[in-house]
Order: C-alpha cells, then structure tokens, then sequence
C-alpha cells in the first residue's frame, strides 16, 4: 500500500510538471515537483493552478510569495519592469516599498518623492512611506517635514507608528521640548513596547531615570499576559527592556 500512495503523488506530480512545461512556467518548478512529490504538488496547485481557477488578490498574494521566497529579486524586477512600462504614482510607490524593504532607503525616498506629485500629494500613507525612507536614510529634516504635511493635512497622523516616528524624528534633530511632548502622547494609546521602550531609552538620555523605570516596569507587566506568539514577536524589545531594567 505505501507504494501505492507514493505512485500516486508521483502521478500527481506528472501531472503538474506536463502542465508546467505546456504553459511555459518557470523550469524550478519541475525540481521542486520531483525533489518532494506530494508538498511540491500541493504548492503548485495552489500558487499556479488555483489562481488561474479563481484569480483572485489572495492568490496573486500567495503566487508572489513563494516567487519571492525562491526568487528574492522577483518582486524587484517586476516593480522595476512596471515603473519602466507605465511610470505611474502607484508604479512608482510600489516599486519604493520593494526598494525599502530591501534596505535601499535613498532609492526608495527618491520614487516615494515621484509617487507623491500632482494628485497623490496628499496621500497620508504615501507621505508617510516617504517620511520612512527619509529617516532610514539619515534625513530627519526631510522627513519631519513629509510628517507634517501629514499632519497638515489630516490634523493627525494616520497610523500610530507615524505619530512615533515623529517623536523619534524630533528626538534626532534635538527638539527636545516637542520629542518629549510626542513621546508622551504617543504611549498614551500606543500600547507597544516599541513605543515605550523607546520613550524610556529617551528619558534616561535626558537624566530621568525615575519615568523610564516606570515605562520599563509597564512593559513587563503586560508581557505577562501576552501569548507566545506576541512575546516572540516582541522578543528584541523585551530584550531591550531587560537590559534598561538591569542598568
């Protein structure tokens, strides 16, 4: 019988591969498909048969995952290919959010700056992809200024992550009065260790240790009823706080 089942995945697996080849998809799949025959079936199946089934954004999602998994510079090119062919807003934004989140700050500010001319200039998110880039590349000028067109514009910032980043903005550029009023309006409902870990890191710079124990101490008394998961994901932080703690 588990010569059975395992002819069977191999079929399958044929199966996958002749639809591959006849509808010109990357030669890698047919590696993956005979190197593990039944998970190799599967993800094919769902990254490039379901997809042309029932196209939808969750499949393209998924498509663009395992693409970018066993091809990191696909996403990449692609947006590169798509700002080359049709130099839009949207192209341009897209192609700046690949290019940040591969590290390269300078490139993505500048096509976040193409992204937010004419009718997009006011686009919060983008304004605030932009503010990122700048700070990620040593312009904490630049990007208090996208900040605060944010501000601006909508009265608030759209996301409490931009509100923290204009504290640390401030913070860079040695505004001391205002950092400090940002920071401690921003752990006021930013419920993050992020957030207060940074605020903490802060206070103690500034000669008060006092508050920023008290910050350091809040974080740890929250972890306490986080799952597993959440105190993985906050793990550094955690970390960092331990660390602030001791000291």
């Amino acid at each position: 019988m588990p010569y059975v089942g395992f002819g069977l995945h191999i079929l399958i697996a044929i199966m996958c591969a002749v639809h591959a080849v006849r509808s010109g998809r990357n030669l890698y799949w047919l590696i993956i498909l005979f190197s593990f025959p039944l998970l190799g079936s599967l993800v094919y199946f769902l990254v490039e048969m379901w997809p042309e089934m029932r196209a939808s954004r969750t499949s393209r999602q998924a498509r663009h995952a395992v693409r970018g998994f066993l091809d990191p510079g696909t996403e990449l090119r692609e947006a590169q290919e798509a700002v080359e062919i049709s130099p839009t807003a949207n192209n341009h934004a897209r192609l700046a959010e690949v290019l940040r989140a591969s590290g390269d700050a300078k490139a993505a500010s500048e096509h976040y700056h193409i992204s937010t001319q004419g009718l997009h200039g006011q686009d919060p998110h983008l304004l605030y992809g932009l503010a990122s880039a700048e700070f990620e590349d040593n312009q904490p000028g630049a990007a208090r200024e996208s900040l605060e067109r944010i501000r601006d514009i909508n009265g608030k910032f759209p996301t409490q992550e931009g509100h923290l980043l204009y504290a640390r903005t401030l913070a860079i550029l040695g505004d001391t009065g205002a950092a400090q009023r940002e920071f401690a309006d921003v752990v006021t409902y930013f419920n993050s260790p992020e957030a207060k870990c940074r605020y903490a890191q802060w206070l103690i710079a500034h000669g008060d240790r006092v508050r920023a124990t008290a910050l350091f101490e809040d974080v740890v008394k929250g972890a306490k009823l986080w799952s597993a998961r959440a105190k993985g994901l906050h793990r550094d932080w955690l970390r960092q706080v331990e660390d602030g703690l001791r000291s």
